[in-house]
């Protein structure tokens, strides 16, 4: 007996890809002052290399990067957002396949992606050119604060169709 069976599938997945941050924020409690410059002094502007200290540094650049000092400008040192969020993604797809013989089949597929939080450092440039950074989610905390004239919120969204 030669039967021929048609096949159809129908596909559909939600997705949500994100990052685990520490509880504490991003800084690990390892990574302390202390255990960082040990008896080395901290002076400014750097010095390298560090020879006979304690420390894990054995070179010490001054390259400005973003900071949480009490009382500090922002637009001077920059800084970390301490609400800061892990970056999160998500994505939908849904599709069908439909078998018209034992040697031919056709499909299609749609994908939806979207960046929903990242993790960026946002420039600003402050009275003397130069520029400070703040390290945060673009669109939500302390970048919007800083920002409140731009409305700064990018968008990032992909959306795919697939034949086949």
């Amino acid at each position: 007996m030669n039967y021929h069976a048609v096949h159809s599938v129908v596909i559909s997945s939600v997705v949500i890809f994100f990052e685990i941050l520490p509880a504490r924020g991003v800084a690990f409690s390892g990574y302390t002052l202390a255990n960082i410059l040990g008896s080395n002094p901290d002076p400014i502007g750097g010095t390298c290399p560090i020879v006979g200290g304690t420390g894990f540094t054995v070179c010490q650049n001054d390259f400005r990067i973003a900071t949480n000092l009490t009382g500090a400008d922002i637009f001077e040192t920059g800084a970390v957002d301490p609400d800061l969020q892990a970056a999160r993604q998500s994505e939908y797809t849904f599709g069908v396949e439909h078998q018209l013989a034992n040697n031919l089949l056709i499909s299609g597929r749609f994908t939806h992606k979207q960046v929903d939080r990242a993790i960026e450092d946002v420039g600003v440039f402050n009275a003397a050119g130069s520029e400070a950074y703040i390290i945060g989610n673009p669109g939500f905390g302390l970048v919007c604060q800083v920002f409140t004239n731009l409305q700064i919120c990018p968008v990032r969204k992909q959306s795919v169709i697939t034949m086949r």
